[in-house]
């Protein structure tokens, strides 16, 4: 029961994008940023194990979808990006 209700996608067999990865500590969270969460109507969510790589494929599908090169985002742009990341 306590699978199900901390992991309730793989319980029903359900494939995920990222894998969740192994510390000493425990599990730790995956990495997500909503489009949708920055106001935009794009169904788009980017996952990865650390911000860092999370920013970079955000900037590539905002690039790809959006016609926003990387280097024309302003800083407050940024800033908004990088709070509207959460943990899985």
């Amino acid at each position: 029961m306590l699978a199900r209700s901390l992991f309730p996608n793989l319980y029903l067999g359900a494939v995920i994008e990222c894998p969740a990865a192994i510390i000493l500590e425990g599990v730790a969270m995956a990495k997500v940023l909503r489009c949708r969460n920055l106001g935009l109507d794009c169904p788009k969510e980017v996952r990865a194990e650390t911000e860092e790589e999370l920013m970079k494929l955000a900037a590539e599908h905002a690039e790809k979808d959006h016609g926003l090169p990387a280097a024309m985002i302003p800083p407050s742009i940024l800033a908004m990006v990088k709070a509207a990341i959460k943990d899985e």
